[in-house]
């Protein structure tokens, strides 16, 4: 089993919770909510044509009219293209649906870092260290991108 690490809050998404089953750009269908953080939601999609699972991430409404944040959301699309690395997701497609801008990734299985520390605790350093190590691999395929990771 593989692990996601948070890198953002637990906030509530209630002005998105009716997007199930909705098509975004025409080619991808909304099924369900995974996860909600400070700029988006994400949730668990499926290529219409190909079907390929995917995530898509949704701005939050409340923010979509900021444009800093805005900017911020579309930069995090391009960075995340530039970085060639086996260690961070991949975004697949991007753009704005009815004034959403939104993300599409591929879809990660595994278990979230925070929910696995819950479940089992302190983690044993033979388990520990070999997660660490990937997320330093990221980390440094970032920063040699130039780029540094502001919710780690």
């Amino acid at each position: 089993m593989g692990f996601v690490l948070r890198v953002c809050d637990d906030r509530e998404v209630t002005d998105l919770a009716h997007l199930a089953g909705r098509l975004i750009a025409g080619r991808y269908q909304v099924r369900r909510l995974v996860a909600s953080g400070g700029m988006g939601a994400v949730y668990e999609g499926v290529h219409k044509d190909t079907l390929r699972r995917v995530a898509i991430k949704l701005m939050h409404g409340e923010i979509v009219q900021d444009a800093e944040a805005r900017a911020r959301f579309a930069q995090e699309a391009q960075v995340a293209s530039v970085i060639d690395s086996p260690y961070i997701v991949d975004v697949l497609d991007a753009g704005v649906e009815d004034g959403m801008p939104y993300l599409v990734m591929e879809f990660l299985i595994g278990e979230e870092l925070g929910d696995l520390l819950e479940r089992r605790g302190r983690l044993p350093a033979r388990e520990a260290v070999p997660m660490l190590v990937l997320v330093g691999r990221a980390l440094d395929r970032a920063h040699a991108s130039g780029v540094v990771h502001r919710d780690l």
